[in-house]
């Protein structure tokens, strides 16, 4: 108890040493709040402004720089699109074994426009429908939709019987987009035939 009241006396007797003591204090006790407010940024969750896209749209592919008419389909893991035709280097008739190779398709959109393009076969998908189950060649494609670019695996596919060459599944949508299923309706204007609307306005 003396000591502490030594220590004080000794402080209020110089105020320099006082205001330096509080100083070096304050700065401390700053410091780490600017610290907590720091690390509490890093924890907080980014939000993300997540586009809306509808069942059906409109999206390029990079390379070729196709338009394609394409379903949206949130049940559906990985993206598809239409293939014509294909040629893989030093081909297999083992699928697993041609991973890794090069591989040249022609890619064909609603216009009946098409394109070769030449990538690596990154990966082989089995992919199982209501009918039967196929095994699909994966190849990394660049994907415009707007003013976005995204880089997603896609399977190459035959959908000459379907209304839409691509399909995108959910590889495309996650973490970007939000589906409005309305967002491309658009209501008919009930509008009368001139001669009824006549008749209707002479009674």
């Amino acid at each position: 108890m003396e000591r502490l009241h030594f220590l004080l006396t000794r402080l209020f007797k110089s105020p320099g040493r006082l205001l330096g003591y509080l100083t070096l204090a304050g700065g401390c006790l700053l410091g780490t709040f600017v610290s907590a407010q720091e690390e509490l940024a890093t924890l907080a969750p980014r939000v993300v402004e997540k586009r809306i896209i509808g069942p059906t749209t409109m999206v390029a592919e990079a390379n070729s720089e196709l338009n394609f008419k394409a379903r949206v389909d949130t049940g559906a893991m990985t993206t598809s699109v239409h293939v014509e035709e294909w040629a893989i280097e030093d081909e297999s008739p083992n699928m697993e074994e041609n991973v890794g190779k090069k591989i040249r398709f022609r890619m064909k959109n609603h216009k009946d426009e098409s394109e070769w393009l030449e990538t690596r076969i990154e990966e082989i998908a089995l992919v199982k429908t209501a009918a039967h189950q196929q095994t699909r060649y994966k190849v990394q494609l660049t994907l415009c939709w707007n003013d976005m670019r995204k880089q997603v695996l896609v399977t190459l596919n035959d959908r000459s019987h379907m209304k839409y060459p691509m399909l995108l599944g959910r590889n495309f949508l996650e973490g970007d987009f939000v589906v409005d299923i309305d967002l491309n309706k658009r209501p008919k204007p009930e509008v009368a035939p001139i001669e009824e609307a006549s008749a209707a306005g002479d009674k």
